[in-house]
């Protein structure tokens, strides 16, 4: 981009998403998007490219899943703290790319790469700090992860599956994302792991400090949601390609 001034880089950081709608957006990116337009913007005027940013992004989940599994209060809030950059980061990296022009042929992979990286790690912090808490034993919370972990890493495939579809039946047009009810809008990111991570686990965190356990049965109850999406969107893709339908999407 050259030597562009910070204010015109975080100029051009707000206008990615200047004309675009809120429900058009993830939950948990508008969130984070209240600080990563200033990182994007910081990043830009120093020459960090959107691979490095996801680069960060691996790195924040990792180190923050570290520190969320210790058992100590002030350790999970340092690894809260490091979760919220850790998807601010995720933001951050389009937004990058979308205001200088630079797209990576690996950037999408590289994400997901990031995603199957972080999202195993986090839900393993979660579960040591609830088995911390001792709330339930061993063996059955161990399952009820076991069955989290098993879906979200599925659920990364289904979303790979959906990108490249998209991709082949685009024909060149461009694609506007539809936007539905609040109810909806609202409904459908409630249960998507990136909206728990920012916008629920902060809340085990007070729960750990409380020694309550109220955040378990939370995190129950997201699940339950979570796997009847899931499920959902397992049947009607494979619906679909049972009857041989082209678009997934």
């Amino acid at each position: 981009m050259g030597n562009i001034s910070y204010k015109e880089a975080l100029r051009n950081a707000r206008a990615v998403r200047a004309n675009k709608s809120f429900r058009t957006g993830m939950l948990a990116g508008h969130v984070c998007r209240i600080i990563s337009r200033y990182c994007s913007a910081w990043f830009v005027t120093k020459g960090i490219v959107p691979n490095q940013v996801t680069l960060l992004m691996i790195i924040f989940g990792i180190i923050g899943s570290i520190f969320f599994a210790l058992p100590y209060l002030w350790a999970k809030i340092v690894g809260y703290l490091l979760w919220f950059l850790w998807f601010t980061m995720d933001v951050s990296d389009g937004e990058v790319a979308k205001s200088t022009g630079n797209f990576s042929k690996y950037g999408t992979e590289m994400d997901y790469m990031a995603h199957l990286i972080d999202h195993p790690l986090m839900n393993l912090a979660i579960w040591l700090t609830f088995l911390e808490m001792n709330i339930i034993n061993l063996v059955l919370l161990s399952a009820i992860f076991i069955v989290a972990i098993s879906a979200e890493l599925v659920t990364r495939s289904l979303i790979t599956f959906r990108h490249y579809d998209r991709k082949l039946n685009m024909s060149g047009t461009t694609s506007i994302p539809k936007e539905g009810s609040w109810f909806k809008y609202f409904w459908g990111n409630t249960w998507l792991y990136p909206t728990m991570i920012v916008c629920f686990s902060w809340l085990i965190v007070v729960d750990y400090g409380l020694d309550n356990g109220f955040s378990f049965w939370l995190f129950i109850i997201w699940l339950s949601g979570y796997l009847i999406m899931f499920i959902r969107d397992v049947i009607k893709i494979l619906g679909r390609c049972y009857r041989g339908d082209n678009g997934l999407s």
